[in-house]
């Protein structure tokens, strides 16, 4: 096998990023008709993002260093998400994906 063809961290990333802006199409736009199917393509993402924070976990040089990066991302997902919603009300949609926090979750109890 050529590595052109090997499955890495970042080609598994690239694969559950695009699977994901499906799935988040359709979230938002579920109230105007988004078919149903398109949530499909966005069951396997979450796994894949976890298992590829728990590899990047196992091998990076400073772990307190990632846990501190991840709990960073969670907090700046979390205010994002808050200004979103207040800019641009809308009580059909609700946002509620921050998987950085569950990352750092896991991190924790990996650490641990």
């Amino acid at each position: 096998m050529t590595d052109n063809l090997k499955l890495n961290a970042t080609r598994i990333k690239m694969i559950a990023l695009i699977l994901m802006a499906i799935d988040h199409i359709h979230q938002m736009f579920v109230p105007f008709g988004a078919p149903t199917w398109m949530t499909w393509f966005g069951r396997p993402v979450f796994p894949l993002f976890l298992f590829c924070s728990a590899e990047a976990f196992h091998f990076t040089r400073d772990r307190k260093k990632y846990l501190w990066r991840l709990l960073i991302a969670s907090w700046a997902m979390t205010l994002l998400t808050f200004i979103t919603q207040f800019a641009l009300p809308n009580p059909e949609i609700v946002l509620i994906n921050n998987a950085f926090t569950t990352f750092f979750i896991a991190g924790l109890y990996m650490q641990a």
